[in-house]
């Protein structure tokens, strides 16, 4: 029997608070970007000699060479994130999700190599590469009983994940053959299950994968509070979020399949309270992910800089490890319901439109990379971590510009999300579509029918120093119900107070509350813009 409080106080915290810099003035932060963006060249702030300020430059610079060199046990470097992750998405919930696992997916992907699991060492070489590389980056070094609690905290994780995993493998090839599949047993990620499991009944399978999970996941919940901890966060950032991406894994994973796992339905779903969801509990664990990323970043570049107090701009983590970041915030299915799924465009096509390729007819969530705007931008050289992009700021006033189209199809309702990083919170922002204004947006909560939020970034750090705010970070959602059928559609920001971070783009096949009905014109010039009208859905 499962306690109703059960996770309820293992390994929850109050958020610690993160330390900011406040000898940094408001002044000296925005002569900081004034001299970058002359020079070129990052600004350094501090009560600094000009030898010392020239050889933080050389550290950094060395640091940057250093992160340029392949390393194939680099789990960072060797590993395409997206594609890994996409395929995940992809997988559920409306093809059965009862018949993928994503944990299996990530686990068998990263962890295993023609059909087997890598052995120990190999696991322990990839797990340690991910704060090894930072040690030498920062000549500083874990102490010993810090080092040797991370290495047996490798191996645990490894035997469980192995397990956790044939476990699964043998629960989804039965419930395919129930279903009338033949399971694929020639999958590039696939680890057959040891022949002894194959021997369990059904319910004796059942209660093993309950009982390892609970184990599984009270391990990772520990691992995940030890690695975020403010002693080593400086070190351990990047091994905090590949935890992160198997935990996030695995919890998704049960939102969907624990029922059929046999855990009570007040377990999966929540009980007025008393006890949370998976679905919430994920999300939690994700806002707080991002949180403690924010000072394992913080922490990091101080180390970096030292004794300088400010550096202008911001610093990533290494080896591009923001890839990593912002795949976990895409599994957080309160941000991403599994019914809208998240597909994410990185380019437009050669006509200069993202093409929002939706054949199925599910609703989508269309993630687009803000600095691929048509007109001109500005870029912050540091990552958000949790888009995976750079921020823009627009330049020459034409504001941020994307022709996005449904690929092939017209739209009557479209709804545009944008996260902005604001220097001044309460910033307004004009949106057109198609060339008409269509609403003035602010950053603060406000009756026009707009959904807003808090929105985790890095970031946030900068300007609630600058600007004593309580939040800087912000996404915006508008809803629209066009009065005639679009086929491509010009979304155009205007606004000079901040950085957006992410654009997302949904067609909903109705409308419904909050959306605004607006009669804009259709953009006739586009080369691959159809003349015929269709019906409405």
């Amino acid at each position: 029997m499962i306690s109703k409080k059960h996770h309820q106080h293992n390994h929850s915290r109050q958020r610690d608070h993160i330390p900011l810099n406040k000898q940094v003035t408001q002044e000296e932060i925005q002569e900081a970007k004034e001299k970058y963006l002359k020079d070129g060249k990052r600004v350094i702030i501090g009560d600094l000699t000009d030898a010392q300020r020239e050889a933080i430059h050389q550290r950094i610079e060395s640091v940057e060479k250093m992160q340029q060199k392949d390393d194939p046990f680099d789990l960072l470097t060797s590993t395409d994130w997206g594609n890994i992750i996409g395929l995940v998405l992809s997988f559920t919930p409306y093809v059965g999700s009862f018949l993928k696992v994503g944990f299996g997916i990530v686990w068998g992907k990263i962890f295993s190599k023609n059909g087997q699991y890598i052995t120990q060492d190999q696991f322990q070489k990839e797990m340690a590469s991910l704060y090894q590389k930072i040690e030498t980056m920062l000549n500083e070094k874990l102490d010993d009983s810090e080092m040797n609690r991370c290495m047996a905290m490798f191996i645990d994780c490894q035997n469980r994940g192995n397990n956790f995993n044939d476990l699964l493998t043998l629960f989804i090839d039965r419930q395919q053959a129930k279903a009338g599949f033949i399971p694929n047993k020639n999958l590039d990620y696939r680890v057959e299950p040891p022949a002894h499991l194959t021997q369990l009944d059904d319910d004796t399978l059942l209660q093993m994968i309950r009982t390892q999970f609970m184990s599984y996941r009270d391990f990772l919940e520990g691992a995940l509070i030890n690695f975020s901890q403010p002693l080593y966060a400086h070190i351990l950032g990047s091994l905090y979020g590949m935890t992160m991406l198997i935990y996030s894994n695995f919890m998704r994973d049960a939102c969907f399949q624990a029922i059929t796992w046999g855990f009570p339905p007040a377990y999966v779903y929540g009980n007025n309270g008393d006890v949370k969801s998976l679905v919430q509990t994920l999300h939690d664990k994700t806002q707080d992910f991002h949180y403690y990323l924010a000072r394992c970043n913080l922490y990091y570049e101080l180390q970096l800089i030292k004794p300088a107090t400010w550096i202008s701009p911001s610093i990533n983590l290494p080896d591009n490890a923001y890839k990593l970041f912002s795949q976990i915030n895409n599994l957080d299915l309160m941000e991403y319901p599994a019914n809208t799924p998240l597909m994410c465009i990185d380019n437009p096509d050669a006509n200069g439109n993202f093409q929002c390729y939706d054949p199925t007819g599910v609703c989508k969530i269309f993630k687009i990379d803000p600095s691929k705007s048509s007109t001109g931008v500005q870029t912050d050289p540091h990552y958000d971590t949790v888009s995976g992009y750079i921020p823009v700021y627009p330049l020459n006033g034409y504001g941020l510009k994307y022709t996005v189209q449904r690929s092939g199809s017209f739209f009557y309702y479209m709804t545009v999300t944008f996260a902005i990083y604001d220097y001044v919170l309460g910033s307004e922002y004009d949106l057109y579509i198609n060339g008409k204004k269509i609403i003035t947006l602010n950053t603060i909560p406000s009756d026009d029918g707009c959904l807003r939020g808090p929105r985790m970034s890095y970031y946030y750090e900068r300007w609630l120093v600058a600007n004593n705010q309580q939040q800087a970070s912000t996404y915006i959602t508008v809803k629209l119900d066009f009065q005639n059928a679009l086929y491509s559609s010009d979304i155009q920001l205007f606004g000079f107070a901040g950085y957006i971070n992410a654009v997302e783009v949904s067609f909903p096949n109705k409308s419904g509350k909050d959306f605004i009905k607006v009669d804009v014109p259709k953009l006739e010039d586009n080369l691959s813009h159809p003349k015929k009208p269709v019906q409405k859905y």
